[in-house]
């Protein structure tokens, strides 16, 4: 009986620890363009190091490089119906020495069966680049939820002006409402283990 608890109560503990893991792969850019979809890449997303900056690692996704508008990125990840998520990342806009500073653009976008999520940030350009965190939540209603970047810089705000995306994160923060929070999954595993040893110990006395 001991034995049955004890192996049920060790896959409820992993599943709790899988309802909260970070979905997405690659979302600092250190491995450059891996686990990510790029269109177009030529100019449209660079991997960049050096002086325009990051926010997380060495490597930063570079949006308008050579000047060359409306690239994207995306990505598609396991959820789980009607469990929440947030969205999390850095954007800043780097724009090089003697230039004008301008304002540059970046949607994102988060796609299930219908559209779960959809914002643009907009940021000012600077040198050095500053980067500010935007945080979003969407409820997937999906087993397969696809995450999309695309640059809405305009053609007079892009010459010698860069967007930089980094630190991209999802985790999940809550389960479907029909499945138990892992604090009371955790609460019953605790009352059913007093409940086993007191039987156990039941039995003995006996």
């Amino acid at each position: 009986m001991r034995k049955i608890f004890i192996y049920g109560f060790a896959i409820m503990l992993i599943c709790v620890n899988q309802a909260y893991a970070t979905s997405l792969t690659n979302g600092s850019f250190e491995l450059g363009l891996t686990g990510w979809t790029s269109t177009p890449f030529s100019g449209g997303e660079i991997i960049t190091t050096g002086t325009q900056g990051t926010s997380d690692g060495a490597l930063a996704a570079n949006f308008n490089g050579g000047n060359k508008l409306g690239g994207t990125l995306s990505q598609s990840f396991s959820t789980i119906i009607g469990a929440v998520y947030q969205l999390d990342f850095d954007y800043g806009v780097f724009v090089a020495p003697g230039h004008t500073a301008l304002n540059q653009s970046l949607q994102v976008e988060v796609l299930g069966t219908g559209i779960l999520l959809t914002n643009t940030v907009t940021d000012l350009a600077s040198n050095p680049t500053t980067f500010n965190s935007s945080s979003f939540s969407f409820t997937a209603d999906s087993l397969s939820t696809n995450l999309v970047f695309s640059d809405f810089t305009s053609l007079a705000g892009s010459f010698a002006v860069d967007s930089l995306l980094d630190n991209v994160s999802v985790t999940q923060t809550s389960a479907p409402a029909t499945v138990p929070e892992p604090s009371t999954m955790l609460l019953l595993g605790t009352g059913l283990a007093g409940l086993v040893g007191w039987q156990y110990r039941k039995k003995q006395v006996k």
